[in-house]
């Protein structure tokens, strides 16, 4: 199986074509794969999981240790200070 280091690729099967136990074996693998790696309900109360991922990616971070910047810029949730903030207040 590839993934998750690459996407998996399975044959498409024809009607009266005989399917082998490892076809579906590689399936299941892939199937176990993606649901060990998103965890159950990976879509939280959002309608989808690329919803929930959106939201995710766009979410400020909360506030450093220090009241400084926080990982989404220089200031933290709720306006509070950054780091640069007090270069410029003459702190």
């Amino acid at each position: 199986m590839a993934y998750p280091t690459s996407v998996d690729v399975f044959p498409t099967l024809v009607d009266g074509t005989p399917a082998y136990a490892a076809y579906f074996n590689n399936i299941h693998t892939a199937v176990l794969a993606i649901e060990a790696a998103l965890g159950l309900n990976p879509k939280g109360a959002y309608p989808s999981v690329a919803a929930a991922l959106a939201v995710a990616n766009t979410t400020p971070g909360p506030a450093g240790p220090t009241g400084g910047a926080g990982p989404s810029g220089p200031a933290g949730p709720q306006g509070s200070v950054g780091v640069n903030s007090f270069l410029f207040m003459g702190a």
